[in-house]
């Protein structure tokens, strides 16, 4: 087996407490925060624009008592 993927593995079986996978969770979204903010922007704006350009094909109605 190659050196470095025995390391790796054995970071993987080191039991983690809730604090430290915490840090890791946040140390990866701060080292990916640039990617993911973009993500978000990309897809926020074609929902969008999808959303604009597609044709309304639905009418809303009302059954209730009418005054």
């Amino acid at each position: 087996m190659d050196k470095k993927f025995e390391e790796v593995a054995d970071i993987a079986m080191e039991p983690q407490t809730p604090a430290s996978s915490m840090i890791d969770f946040l140390s990866v979204l701060t080292k990916y925060r640039k990617f993911i903010s973009r993500f978000i922007v990309i897809c926020t704006v074609g929902t969008l624009v999808i959303a604009l350009l597609l044709p309304k094909w639905y009418k809303s109605t009302c059954f209730g008592i009418s005054r």
